[in-house]
């Protein structure tokens, strides 16, 4: 009997995964988002992140790591790293959602590790550029609940990475164009482990395994259209990839051993199209603006168009309704610099408007961006900041990303 109850209650399970639960529109978060953002906030580029996100204020290490066109022309190997510290929340978990009936607020989880490392160099006219980054966190926060000897523990680790290769030539006096290829490598897991001390004892766990593969090419340009004006432009066209899915199912009781394990599926994994269109503006331009004791100043503005309407999740053969919104994000950014015979010193302030495509609660971020950076001889610093905010369903939840990147030329 217990068997043909625990079949069934697996059965059942299985089943309802495919449809919409009522408890999800708690929270922006689903089982394959980001921790933080659906719309791929640069996290592994301190100047970057911290002046709005926007592609054109990469520092020169990590400029292709979006937009290949702005590959810095130089005559030398540049080298770039980053680390990244962040703490994010989450009200709504994988398909279980028990933050809403054991929760009063969002759980938090912190992570903190290397977020990228790239190589830059020249070769007959040409500008290359390769190397690796964190694309996204993918963790949510963990669950730890007990009531009456009652308890459930889950741990959902997980993290999206990007291989690139980037090529960009200029095309006249000011135009350049690129071009990149991103082999993305992510990882989701899921450990779910739910005992009943009361039934001597009865435990139920819960397995997941996911690995996803992409390839995505980009195409990018950019255009000097005066000494004070660039314009910035890339399309970002995924192709389909693929999910690599594993399931384990354990239920054991001292007279009991239940096991449904290695459930093996392989689906088709998909991403949206991108396209970003930015804006530098350097309004005191100079013939000698780099030379030292002189002042800098570059305001930029960007928006990213996110082509969710066809996007779909698909789980063991099952694609799962989504009903996702396009998106435009929007962000301003500044930095202001101070050159000197001593170094150079850098201020940085942006801003991010971020809706989701999540129709249901309907979600917009607000990110604030913030950093300092110094460039010494041949040694370039940076630290960034992100502050994000929103109200899904009624509830706060608050993020925060703090990113060091460290680049040399030689």
């Amino acid at each position: 009997m217990l068997k043909k109850f625990f079949f069934i209650f697996v059965t059942v399970w299985l089943i309802t995964r495919a449809f919409p639960v009522w408890a999800q529109y708690f929270d922006y978060h689903r089982e394959e988002s980001p921790s933080v953002s659906w719309n791929n906030i640069p996290m592994f580029d301190a100047r970057m992140l911290a002046a709005g996100g926007i592609s054109l204020m990469a520092s020169e290490a990590f400029s292709a790591a979006i937009n290949p066109a702005i590959i810095p022309e130089t005559k030398e190997i540049l080298a770039g790293a980053s680390f990244q510290v962040a703490t994010h929340q989450a009200f709504q978990y994988w398909g279980l959602n028990q933050g809403v009936y054991y929760a009063n607020d969002p759980q938090s989880q912190n992570n903190n590790r290397l977020s990228g490392f790239t190589l830059a160099f020249p070769f007959k006219g040409f500008s290359f550029s390769g190397g690796w980054v964190t694309v996204n966190l993918l963790e949510l926060p963990t669950l730890d609940f007990s009531d009456g000897g009652w308890s459930l523990k889950a741990t959902f680790p997980g993290v999206e990475n990007a291989i690139f290769a980037a090529a960009a030539c200029k095309w006249g006096k000011s135009v350049s164009v690129g071009i990149k290829l991103d082999y993305i490598f992510a990882n989701r897991k899921v450990d779910i482990r739910e005992t009943w001390p009361s039934f001597d004892p009865t435990t139920y766990t819960h397995r997941e395994s996911h690995r996803m593969t992409c390839i995505i090419p980009s195409l990018g340009a950019r255009i000097r259209i005066s000494p004070r004006w660039t314009i910035g432009t890339v399309l970002i066209y995924p192709l389909r990839g693929k999910a690599h899915r594993t399931l384990d199912h354990i239920f054991e009781s001292p007279s009991t051993h239940l096991e449904i394990s290695n459930l093996k599926s392989t689906d088709n994994f998909y991403r949206p199209a991108r396209i970003y269109l930015g804006a530098a503006f350097t309004p005191f331009v100079h013939a000698d603006t780099d030379a030292p004791g002189k002042n800098k100043l570059t305001l930029a503005a960007e928006i990213l168009y996110t082509a969710w309407s066809g996007y779909r999740y698909v789980f063991y053969s099952e694609t799962l309704p989504r009903h996702m919104r396009n998106t435009l994000t929007a962000a301003l950014g500044l930095e202001y610099g101070i050159l000197s015979d001593q170094g150079d010193y850098f201020l940085r302030l942006g801003c991010r408007l971020d809706p989701h495509p999540v129709i249901e609660p309907k979600t917009t971020l607000r990110e604030l961006t913030g950093g300092i950076g110094f460039r010494l001889g041949r040694v370039s610093a940076d630290i960034g900041a992100l502050y994000c905010f929103g109200s899904p369903g009624g509830i706060k939840q608050e993020h925060f990303v703090l990113n060091s990147t460290l680049q040399f030329h030689w």
